[in-house]
């Protein structure tokens, strides 16, 4: 999935039978042990390393601009701006540049599914 894998050729993996060791001389049985003793150090690297990866949680989601939080909770950016702090859904990034929460932003959805009035666009219609 858009990760290249190393392809390894049948040459790196193959192993010489007992009877190809039988008939092998004691250099080019030094250069297999020097080689499987190389194969087991990153046999044994990758395994580490797949091991940890496997037992990490999942990276977080991405954050939300103002825009998509408002449209997942079905109210208006301002909303989302004047309450986001309040709802518990605001990570501050610095110098008043905000983002949401997706989590958080779905438990209030979940919470607020019942109500679907949105404060600043009800107080809006009323002064128009």
């Amino acid at each position: 999935m858009g990760h290249e894998q190393r392809d390894m050729s049948s040459a790196d993996l193959a192993l010489p039978s007992i009877a190809d060791m039988v008939t092998m001389n004691q250099a080019e049985r030094l250069a297999l042990l020097a080689r499987l003793d190389a194969l087991a150090d990153a046999v044994s690297e990758v395994r580490g390393a797949l091991r940890a990866l496997l037992h990490e949680p999942p990276p977080p989601a991405p954050l939300l601009d103002a825009k998509e939080a408002a449209r997942r909770l079905g109210v208006s950016v301002d909303t989302v701006r004047a309450k986001g702090a309040e709802w518990d859904i605001e990570v501050y990034l610095g110098e008043g540049l905000y983002r949401y929460g997706p989590a958080q932003v779905e438990a209030l959805r979940q919470r607020r599914r019942r109500q679907p009035i949105d404060p600043v666009s009800a107080t809006h219609n009323r002064i128009a």
